[in-house]
């Protein structure tokens, strides 16, 4: 396999009306500057993983590397009994120090666009738009993609072995991030919102489904294939923030802490991967905890949250 190690210094974006005094928040994202020892803004970590050979779906517990399997460090071992993912074929593990981001709507829909427009846009690369394919088109060649699927499969589950997908797994930490959202371009007024430690983690999953999305169920063949049952994998990430608390532009807390738990929010996002993926509907499932929080708001600090 492949192992890429890299690090990003402190790499920052500031507004160039900035030098002339236009604007309070010239320096966009950045290092935060009050906390020493901070060098390096983010840490990247690359690895892949050769799949061994497998002669079927279902793969024994027992014949896993645990040590290995234990971290996700090892190549991909598909238990399609339980729709259980042990490994993966890849790895990224991202790092990044404590950092700051002023979050300004318009300027960063500028950068936004620039990025994927003038930076990946197709013009760039010299390569066609892709045509937007018809609703109706799209699911009758769902139905024939899933007839392949079934006949490639014989005698067995559809997808149990997992075969052509790749499974990329990623660990994404940002250490004590600050955000702020300002009132407006050049007002002083702000939200300081300190995310604590945020974690962002994926990890895969299967299940036994049987039947189409409801726009195919008026398509014959997807008819002929109601009954057949296959196996789904799912993406499943989970984003959790910890530690959150909430300031004015004058540092006084917005948010009210009792000192004995620390107020976090989790997040739950899933989607089907694969071939079959298209008739799964809806596509995207999101779920969202967050602790008891209690705000104490001042006259002055509604006008934050109207803006």
């Amino acid at each position: 396999g492949i192992s890429a190690d890299a690090s990003v210094g402190n790499l920052t974006f500031v507004d160039p009306v900035a030098t002339t005094g236009d604007t309070l928040y010239g320096s966009i994202l950045g290092l935060k500057t009050d906390l020493p020892g901070s060098t390096s803004l983010s840490r990247m970590k690359y690895e892949t993983f050769p799949r061994q050979q497998q002669t079927s779906g279902q793969v024994p517990v027992d014949s896993l590397d645990l040590a290995s399997s234990a971290n996700n460090m090892s190549s991909v071992a598909v238990d399609g009994s339980n729709g259980v993912i042990h490994g993966c074929d890849s790895y990224v593990q991202l790092t990044f120090s404590p950092m700051r981001f002023v979050y300004l709507q318009q300027l960063w829909l500028e950068i936004t666009d620039y990025f994927f427009e003038g930076i990946l846009g197709y013009e760039v690369w010299g390569k066609l738009r892709p045509v937007e394919v018809d609703g109706t088109e799209m699911d009758k060649s769902s139905a024939a993609l899933l007839q392949d699927i079934v006949t490639q499969a014989g005698d067995g589950i559809p997808g149990i072995d997992g075969a052509g997908l790749s499974f990329l797994k990623f660990s994404v930490s940002l250490e004590e991030p600050i955000l702020i959202l300002p009132v407006s371009y050049r007002c002083p007024h702000h939200m300081r919102i300190s995310l604590g430690r945020m974690k962002c983690e994926n990890r895969f999953s299967g299940q036994l489904e049987r039947g189409q999305s409801q726009q195919m169920e008026q398509d014959s063949l997807a008819n002929d294939l109601d009954t057949t049952t296959r196996m789904q994998w799912y993406n499943n990430c989970d984003v959790t923030f910890e530690d959150l608390s909430l300031t004015d532009w004058e540092g006084t807390p917005l948010i009210i802490k009792d000192g004995s738990t620390k107020e976090g929010m989790r997040i739950r996002v899933n989607w089907p991967i694969g071939p079959t993926a298209p008739l799964v509907i809806p596509k995207w499932n999101v779920k969202c905890a967050i602790d008891p929080i209690r705000f104490r708001l001042r006259r002055p600090d509604y006008a934050l949250f109207q803006h």
